[in-house]
């Protein structure tokens, strides 16, 4: 009987010292990786210069949805419920008859390039190192594409 209350008792630590891991590990739920659902920086800065003026929250001059962030760009679109928003943004760049842009105003071909690009891959998330705060463009923030120009 004593051999068994000692089997218990040391299989009872051993429970409390895995559960609670060790010292220098995280305590509690592991937190998201940072930025996991950020725009590439590229992504953001042809969005900041071509399309927020009208994609903003709430959208503006007909606009029917925000382009402000990861997740807009990857709801359904509205006007097309089964696509999403980013499956149109890479047709419509390059649409004469309903071009994007509009109004005449010119999209950069580099930024053309970036979204078409950024569209076919199935718009990923930024990577390490592709935020714009990496890039030392202001915070990284939707909207934010800070003095860099293009990428």
């Amino acid at each position: 009987m004593i051999v068994t209350k000692r089997v218990l008792l040391l299989a009872g630590v051993t429970c409390v010292l895995v559960a609670c891991g060790n010292a220098s590990g995280p305590v509690g739920p592991r937190p998201n990786p940072p930025d996991a659902g950020a725009l590439p920086c590229a992504v953001e800065l042809a969005l900041e210069t071509s399309c927020r003026e009208c994609h903003t929250n709430p959208p503006r001059l007909g606009a029917p949805m925000p382009m402000l962030t990861r997740a807009d760009l990857l709801a359904s679109a509205v006007t097309q419920p089964s696509r999403r928003v980013y499956e149109l943004v890479g047709e419509r760049i390059r649409d004469d008859a309903l071009p994007m842009p509009p109004g005449g105003r010119e999209l950069l071909e580099v930024h053309r390039a970036v979204l078409t690009e950024w569209a076919r891959a199935g718009a990923p998330a930024a990577g390490a190192g592709d935020l714009c705060a990496d890039a030392g463009v202001g915070d990284g923030g939707a909207g934010d594409a800070g003095d860099a120009g293009v990428p």
